[in-house]
């Protein structure tokens, strides 16, 4: 009689493992169903010098996303082809002016990935600012600056008279 253990084993390590297989065959990419993207400008006051104060933009974005199987999802943005961020939102400083192009990726925890993009956001701080940001006429910094000196002799004469 034939030894029919080697048949045996690799019977029961097929009905162990093929439903494995089978799940994961069938596992299913996330699904996005929204996203956007959008830049606020900010002056960085800690980094004024003489007449000038940096301006700096921030790129936000949130994705909202689901995985059809109930995986656990994770999220990587991109900006200009480089990844910026974690997590289902974006939030990545940019001190130059230009347009910069948006990615981002839904991935499984089985590797399934869907990607949406690219959108597309343009820093301008010209038109942020008005043409002024960084003129001595025009800035905030300037502006406050000129209040306070005007203060500061306007008080002295008023008490001498």
């Amino acid at each position: 009689m034939r030894d029919r253990s080697p048949f045996i084993l690799l019977l029961i390590l097929t009905l162990i493992f093929a439903p494995l297989g089978v799940a994961y065959s069938q596992n299913r990419s996330p699904v996005i169903t929204d996203w956007w993207v959008e830049v606020d400008y900010y002056d960085y006051w800690d980094n004024c010098y003489g007449d000038y104060c940096d301006e700096y933009a921030v790129i936000k974005g949130r994705v909202e996303a689901y995985d059809p199987d109930g995986d656990r999802v994770f999220y990587t943005w991109y900006v200009d082809g480089m990844e910026a961020d974690y997590g289902d939102s974006l939030w990545y400083e940019v001190w130059s002016e230009g347009e910069y192009e948006i990615y981002v990726k839904v991935e499984d925890e089985y590797g399934l990935s869907t990607w949406a993009g690219p959108r597309y956001v343009k820093v301008d701080f010209d038109w942020w600012c008005g043409g002024g940001c960084s003129s001595v006429s025009g800035s905030r910094f300037n502006s406050m600056g000129l209040l306070l000196l005007l203060g500061a002799v306007a008080i002295p004469l008023l008490r001498r008279g």
